[in-house]
């Protein structure tokens, strides 16, 4: 893959990520719109053979469940993931609160192996500056190549987390929005992102592109 491709197929990621929320957090109306992966087109397959067990491959198995982000008295929940969406080798999946004033997306795309998707990591961590940052980023905790930045959404109307890190042969986007004034404590994100590593560490050991 070129590094152009490559650029195009994280922006894709992030332009989806910013405009999941589309009112403001806290109101009546649903606020929420699915997580899209890149394009198909963006993407790099090696052989017809990679290509059809990608197709295949069902990695929502992968991701976290919504009893997985536990927050005292106020469960998430979760319509069905998204599983190969637009072709993508990978999966991905948007959990609300009950009044959907918090939201959680999480996005996993699939790399060749470990060093692909290692090597694919600092084009994910350039696309974080979609978020309005309130601080520097911040080397995360989590897999490897991690990053984590904290601030507003563009329009200004939402809290937002937002990190990004590989773990065996997946790139992991996730994304944490909420309410002004009420940001996703750092610790509770990395939480939530150390669990899905250890999902994927475990539910890809063994296993190959």
């Amino acid at each position: 893959m070129t590094r152009a491709a490559s650029r195009a197929r994280w922006a894709a990621v992030t332009a989806a990520a910013v405009m999941v929320l589309t009112a403001g957090c806290g109101g009546t109306d649903p606020v929420l719109t699915p997580l899209s992966l890149p394009s198909a087109g963006s993407t790099t397959t090696t052989t017809t053979t990679s290509t059809a067990a990608a197709q295949s491959a069902d990695y929502t198995r992968l991701l976290l469940q919504p009893s997985d982000v536990y927050v005292p008295d106020d469960a998430f929940t979760a319509p069905p993931p998204l599983r190969n969406p637009d072709g993508i080798e990978g999966a991905e999946e948007l959990m609300t609160n009950g009044d959907q004033t918090r939201a959680v997306g999480i996005t996993i795309v699939i790399q060749a192996d470990a060093e692909t998707a290692l090597r694919e990591v600092p084009i994910a961590r350039g696309k974080l500056s979609t978020v309005v940052p309130t601080g520097p980023p911040q080397a995360l905790p989590v897999g490897a190549g991690g990053e984590v930045v904290t601030g507003l959404s563009p329009d200004g109307t939402k809290a937002v987390t937002a990190m990004v890190f590989s773990q065996d042969r997946a790139i992991v986007r996730i994304d944490y929005y909420s309410a002004l004034g009420q940001p996703t404590p750092l610790d509770f994100a990395i939480e939530v992102g150390i669990k899905q590593a250890i999902a994927l560490r475990v539910g890809l050991a063994g296993q190959s592109s």
